[in-house]
């Protein structure tokens, strides 16, 4: 039942989306909206076992991402993207994206999904056999975490 309710809203944020609206959600939310719900939906259409909408989906908004030209939107697509990719274990669309949304990140400034991405891309190492690599990519951005928590 939970999972029928889910398809609900999602296809009713769909059928509310209206693309020309974005300039009023990045100014309300920070992000594109419609982009963020999104790609929160091919998280669940992987988890329901619709693996071919998930990459769809993926790719659609991913597409609208790049055309809305929102840095922010974008960086949020990317690392949706790369974590759904981390869910099918496909390391090589994890790392194009995972670079992606680094390079991205450094050059805007959004440390979340930069940290997000590295950690991402240091699973990917552990997966392909560079473990130490992997496992020190992983670690920068949760020491990096720790210790703003501590200041």
């Amino acid at each position: 039942e939970s999972t029928a309710i889910s398809s609900e809203h999602f296809e009713e944020a769909n059928r509310l989306y209206d693309v020309q609206q974005h300039t009023s959600h990045i100014a309300n939310f920070g992000v594109d909206m419609g982009v963020f719900s999104r790609s929160w939906e091919t998280h669940f259409l992987w988890h329901k076992g619709d693996l071919a909408r998930a990459c769809g989906k993926s790719a659609e908004t991913l597409a609208l991402a790049r055309q809305l030209s929102h840095p922010l939107t974008l960086a949020v697509a990317l690392a949706y993207a790369a974590m759904l990719h981390q869910f099918r274990r496909d390391l090589q669309q994890i790392d194009a994206l995972a670079e992606s949304t680094i390079r991205l990140c450094r050059e805007h400034g959004f440390p979340y999904y930069l940290a997000w991405a590295e950690v991402l891309h240091g699973w990917s190492l552990g997966a392909r056999g560079s473990h130490e690599e992997g496992i020190a990519e992983i670690l920068g951005p949760i020491d990096l975490v720790a210790h703003h928590r501590e200041n």
